[in-house]
């Protein structure tokens, strides 16, 4: 329930850090893979989703209306009723998560772009206000970003290279922005962060005081730099019996066959240590 408190009322910058320390690792996962658009159109829907959760958990049987999970959300109600009616495709091609991808379909697909005789896409010029890569990255992309900056970008993965006549020649239409080994890891950390997430949810809407679902971290500031490696093969294998044994006790609990009451758990475990600055 929130407090009534004035004095804590007037300074909720806590709050405001604890946001940027959950969300800026999410950024470095995702910045150059995912554009800040689709994952803030992304985050909006979660906040749709779980105000009405916890609406219904706290209200039930009260109807949800959109005045309701504007002030619960801070969206207006037209973005509201946008969000709740917009269809996500099941096969999400990358042109539509990100601006690079998204030069390369316009370039391979568009006629304007393509050569009228061989059907093939077109050398494009740089620069240029025709036909070129500076108006179809304008137009694409956005003004913001130069052509020069995407010449580059997709220089550099192969998908264009310079041709004489300071023209560009588009090489490879496709760009995925992650490897194989990335994508496997980015989908099982999606569901190891979510159910983190989750932990920490269900103990702060716990009626115990402090929760019943394990949740512990244990670290230090003050570890020599010097030790560090001989402190990390340590714990890697510590966490590795740990997890042995915690899979031992989790099969043992396991059902013999399918029942209508059964439901997953999971245990996690990590190790981290601070990462010197760029």
């Amino acid at each position: 329930m929130p407090q009534n408190n004035a004095k804590a009322a007037q300074d909720m910058s806590w709050l405001v850090r604890v946001a940027e320390r959950m969300l800026r690792p999410v950024a470095r996962l995702l910045v150059g893979k995912l554009s800040a658009t689709v994952a803030i159109t992304i985050l909006k829907e979660a906040y749709i989703a779980e105000a009405t959760r916890k609406m219904r958990r706290e209200q039930p049987g009260r109807r949800i209306t959109k005045s309701a999970l504007a002030l619960w959300t801070g969206l207006d109600t037209r973005a509201i009723s946008q969000l709740e009616t917009r269809k996500r495709p099941e096969v999400m091609p990358a042109h539509e998560l990100c601006p690079e991808a998204a030069v390369l379909h316009a370039w391979n697909t568009e006629a304007r772009y393509r050569d009228r005789k061989t059907k093939q896409p077109k050398d494009l010029g740089v620069y240029g206000r025709g036909v070129s890569l500076q108006t179809l990255v304008s137009r694409v992309a956005g003004r913001n970003v130069t052509s020069t900056t995407v010449l580059d970008k997709l220089a550099q993965n192969g998908n264009l290279k310079l041709v004489p006549g300071d023209n560009v020649r588009l090489i490879n239409p496709n760009y995925v922005p992650t490897t194989d080994e990335e994508q496997k890891m980015l989908e099982a950390t999606a569901d190891s962060i979510g159910r983190h997430m989750e932990t920490v949810a269900h103990n702060m809407e716990s009626d115990k005081a402090k929760g019943d679902w394990v949740q512990n971290e244990i670290g230090s500031a003050r570890i020599p730099a010097e030790d560090l490696p001989e402190l990390r093969k340590a714990m890697t294998s510590l966490l590795n019996e740990q997890g042995k044994a915690a899979d031992k006790a989790i099969k043992q609990a396991q059902a013999s066959g399918k029942r209508v009451s059964n439901q997953s758990v999971a245990v996690g475990y990590y190790y981290w240590e601070e990462e010197p600055e760029d």
